[in-house]
């Protein structure tokens, strides 16, 4: 009887191994959930001051969604095809989102909102008539609750569920560190994220942390890390010394180095 038992484990174990090579060659290779952020406001609520909170939270939240998707999709295809996103993927946003937190929340007054006002529901009105928004912004400004959010995305989720109706080029996403040095000035600084968001590859920037002169930065990238290192190189060449840091250049290094190019040549 010991034998028998043997045998079956020994049965059980082969058919595991064979189960677990006749997967396709994608099953265990799925991406990391990304980090982005996100903003989403709503006007004062006639509900009260909760609901408005909560409305501008999940418009935060579905916005990190859409940051997500651009992360991979071209902007004219997402544009095609946003009635299916904002129905099937937008409407399920808690499906992708695995958590959040809140980087930022409060009321600001908008003085380019056109105001809504109330209208009496009647028999010559429907619900959905119950508001109507005036064409000219308000004297006054309209108060809305903006809440901004740094979410933790599904992409592996998010890209196969957008597969099924969408056709999309398929390239993996990853994330690496871009440390930049020796700069204070905002409007400096600027300048340099916006140079950075020019490099292809590079779809989105989110801030990290700041020290005095040191600023460290997460970059969703689309393309290999040595085509971003030589493509950074090539974008800040006469002002930048650009150096791959991290794991060894040739085994996936995930930090660049921004460092100012002193004058007369010293780095």
């Amino acid at each position: 009887m010991i034998r028998f038992k043997g045998f079956y484990s020994l049965v059980l174990l082969l058919i595991s191994f064979v189960l677990v090579f006749a997967l396709p060659s994608g099953a265990y290779s799925e991406e990391k959930p990304v980090i982005v952020e996100a903003e989403g406001f709503a006007r004062k609520s006639s509900s009260g001051e909760y609901r408005t909170t909560q409305l501008a939270r999940d418009e935060a939240v579905k916005g990190s969604v859409l940051v997500a998707l651009r992360l991979f999709m071209d902007e004219v295809l997402l544009i095609e095809n946003m009635d299916f996103i904002e129905s099937n993927i937008l409407a399920s946003s808690s499906k992708y989102v695995l958590n959040y937190r809140i980087l930022y929340q409060g009321w600001i007054t908008h003085y380019d909102l056109p105001e809504e006002t109330e209208v009496e529901e009647t028999k010559e009105t429907t619900a959905s008539e119950g508001k109507k928004t005036s064409s000219s912004a308000a004297a006054d400004g309209v108060p809305a609750y903006h809440t901004k959010v740094e979410a933790r995305v599904d992409i592996s989720t998010l890209k196969k569920d957008i597969k099924k109706f969408v056709f999309i080029e398929d390239y993996e996403v990853s994330d690496i560190e871009i440390i930049i040095f020796g700069v204070e000035d905002y409007k400096d600084f600027e300048e340099i994220k916006s140079r950075l968001l020019l490099v292809p590859g590079i779809k989105e920037l989110s801030y990290k942390s700041f020290f005095r002169r040191k600023t460290v930065m997460t970059a969703m990238v689309t393309l290999p890390f040595n085509e971003i290192f030589n493509a950074l190189r090539k974008e800040f060449a006469s002002n930048f010394s650009v150096i791959p840091t991290g794991g060894g250049w040739g085994s996936g290094a995930e930090t660049l180095i921004l460092k100012p190019i002193l004058r007369g040549g010293a780095r």
